[in-house]
């Protein structure tokens, strides 16, 4: 599951949170060297590993980006569901040997995301189960 901790393609530090590793580059092209990275370690710790799928965090339902209200009422969009179709694209980018691109997953509906205070795209306790039994049906059924 590929996620960053920065609004891709958004200036680092515009919004509260972010967390860019002391790189301020947000690029796409950044992400798909991050997975690359993680992909070298990977085979280096694991050289028994046969496949390995790459999937975006949950986007948003039909691919919105997703705001929820705070306690106040005020909205915040969902940094998960902002970074989704730009993490699939650093993943097509990345992907090489036996990394392959994973399935792509989103939430029914924005209410499924709650307020953690830093709107990162963490589930609902009523979603969780839901979102659980859809990814885990996609991987009980492969070859």
């Amino acid at each position: 599951d590929v996620t960053e901790s920065f609004w891709i393609d958004q200036t680092c530090g515009s919004h509260a949170f972010d967390d860019c590793n002391g790189n301020p580059d947000t690029s796409v092209s950044r992400v798909a060297n991050d997975i690359s990275a993680m992909l070298t370690t990977l085979r280096q710790k694991f050289p028994s590993v046969r496949q390995i799928y790459l999937q975006a965090v949950l986007g948003g339902p039909g691919g919105a980006v997703c705001s929820i209200p705070d306690s106040s009422g005020v909205l915040h969009e969902i940094r998960g569901t902002w970074n989704n179709p730009r993490i699939e694209s650093a993943i097509r980018l990345a992907v090489n040997g036996n990394a392959v691109v994973g399935p792509h997953f989103e939430v029914p509906d924005c209410s499924d995301f709650v307020d953690d205070g830093q709107y990162v795209g963490h589930l609902t306790t009523a979603a969780k189960g839901p979102m659980g039994q859809t990814i885990g049906a996609f991987y009980a059924a492969r070859p």
